[in-house]
């Protein structure tokens, strides 16, 4: 890891949610080129990790702390949001119900909810649009109301969304979370071809279910803390996560996908 560079890093960094500590003192080295996964039960810090990223909330400020995204200390809101795509439940919340497909992935642009009431976009940008909705095959979505949508095709429109300014960097919270099982396949087909085109990818989840054999490093968390930090074949053991999660599991290997089993059985 030491040879690749650095987009983001994060020492002795403390942060609060609310009047809640999350972190204190973490130290974090995300690099280009890697994909990373982020595990951790459920209050172990990973969505505040992304709010870290994200500029959500800020940390603490004190000596020799600092948040350094591609190598500068000193950057704003827009120039992060510009190179790094997010995807998470609050970002498809806060889209109205009435804004078309395209109108949704549109907003990336612009940062906004919506481009609803604002100036519409220009040639090469509805040409951007559809590009990605090809790509994705989401064209049918394309004039659907938002709020029509199944949980699966709202997630799928904004990680186009995401996409919108060919970012760098894509990180996406718990992209799976609530959905069926063809939405689930659909979301890690489309995962797949993002890999395949070389896009760093930072994906934070609880699901042990489909971890794909794309990722190259795996973060576990836990209180705040990172307990575990490497390669897939160093952590996804089934001795370490059953620590980490404090039940008995097995990880199966199979030929696309790292998959967690339960070793309890359960009885009616």
């Amino acid at each position: 890891m030491s040879k690749l560079k650095p987009w983001l890093e994060l020492k002795n960094i403390d942060a609060y949610v609310q009047n809640t500590k999350i972190f204190s003192n973490l130290n974090l080295s995300l690099y280009y080129n890697e994909n990373v996964i982020i595990l951790g039960p459920n209050g172990a810090g990973k969505t505040t990790l992304v709010k870290l990223i994200d500029k959500t909330i800020y940390p603490v400020i004190k000596n020799n702390s600092y948040l350094r995204f591609f190598d500068q200390k000193n950057i704003s809101l827009w120039e992060v949001r510009s190179q790094i795509g997010f995807v998470s439940k609050e970002i498809s919340n806060r889209i109205p119900h009435n804004a078309s497909g395209i109108e949704v992935i549109s907003s990336g642009f612009l940062g906004r909810n919506s481009l609803r009431n604002s100036h519409p976009i220009d040639k090469v940008q509805n040409q951007i649009v559809h590009e990605i909705m090809q790509m994705l095959s989401i064209v049918h979505l394309g004039v659907a109301c938002y709020g029509s949508l199944s949980d699966g095709e709202k997630r799928i429109l904004i990680i186009a969304r995401a996409l919108i300014n060919n970012p760098q960097i894509l990180v996406l919270d718990e992209p799976l979370i609530n959905l069926d099982i063809r939405s689930r396949f659909q979301i890690l087909n489309i995962l797949g071809k993002l890999y395949h085109q070389n896009t760093t990818i930072i994906q934070v989840t609880h699901d042990l279910d489909n971890i794909s054999k794309k990722i190259t490093r795996v973060l576990l968390l836990k209180g705040g803390k990172i307990i575990k930090d490497g390669s897939p074949n160093q952590c996804l053991k089934s001795d370490i996560l059953s620590k980490v999660y404090e039940t008995p599991i097995e990880v199966i290997s199979t030929k696309d996908f790292y998959k967690v089993l339960p070793l309890q059985s359960y009885s009616d």
